[in-house]
């Protein structure tokens, strides 16, 4: 026996016959909400979902502190490269740590250290009494190759520029930097009291 069959057409189900192909009859439908109760099975499902959103949740509290946090510290350490970078445009200066040599009795008694990324006088001062003591070698003085026309930025120095003589290793370093000019000692005057005639105006 045939059963049969169901169309719905508009909210409407009409049943029908495949063998007579007639008509049985026409049922109305509708979708009504109401109380459901829900089994074990089904709270043990939800118990679980409800878990694992928790956990989520939880996670996504502690990837937000997180976060939160680190974006703090983005923030102070920019605010303090601000403060930084304000301090140096008030006071137009930086102190910088910079490799320098020393030049000890090229102008008798006097001390001069000089940058050696640049070749600038830097500081120019008597030498201490402890200072001036010679040292004990048997090893010959290494002799002067070279004079040096070095630019002062010393304050305390009242001079533009200032000759000194170098030996061979200071001499290698500074006569590549732009801002030194170099000369050959004139034949004869190796002494260090010796007087050399300056540079030429510049």
């Amino acid at each position: 026996m045939d059963l049969p069959s169901l169309v719905r057409v508009s909210g409407v189900t009409i049943y029908t016959d495949k063998q007579n192909e007639g008509i049985k009859g026409i049922m109305e439908t509708e979708k009504v909400t109401i109380k459901h109760s829900f089994s074990d099975t089904e709270r043990l499902a939800l118990g679980e979902e409800q878990s694992e959103l928790l956990g989520k949740s939880d996670e996504l509290e502690a990837t937000l502190k997180s976060a939160k946090a680190q974006i703090q510290a983005e923030i102070e350490a920019c605010e303090a490269n601000i403060r930084t970078v304000s301090t140096k445009l008030r006071s137009r200066y930086m102190m910088r740590s910079v490799d320098c040599m020393i030049l000890d009795h090229r102008v008798h008694g006097m001390r001069h250290i000089i940058r050696m990324d640049n070749g600038h006088v830097v500081k120019a001062r008597k030498l201490a009494p402890h200072e001036t003591q010679i040292k004990l070698t048997t090893e010959e003085p290494a002799p002067f190759v070279a004079i040096a026309l070095l630019v002062v930025d010393d304050r305390a120095v009242d001079a533009d520029w200032i000759e000194l003589h170098v030996l061979q290793a200071e001499f290698d370093i500074l006569r590549v930097l732009p801002d030194v000019k170099m000369r050959d000692i004139p034949k004869g005057l190796l002494s260090e009291d010796t007087y050399v005639p300056p540079f030429p105006e510049v």
